[in-house]
């Protein structure tokens, strides 16, 4: 599987999840945004977030160089 194969099923799977969070989020009869504990409610917000910036991040590590003894 390439990376850009990768990228776009890892992305569509993401979002898929976020969707439906935010969709049982919407469907809470709790007033999240005024209850000091409803931010509870939105920190699985954020491995989203963070599976989106790593999807944008560029392929792969720069290849390491050897430590040999080159003068």
């Amino acid at each position: 599987m390439t990376r850009g194969h990768g990228v776009l099923c890892g992305g569509a799977l993401n979002t898929l999840a976020l969707a439906v969070y935010l969709g049982w989020l919407a469907r809470q009869d709790a007033r999240l945004l005024y209850a000091q504990d409803g931010a509870l409610y939105f920190l699985p917000l954020v491995p989203f977030l963070l599976v989106y910036l790593g999807l944008l991040r560029p392929g792969g590590a720069p290849p390491a160089e050897e430590e040999g003894g080159h003068d």
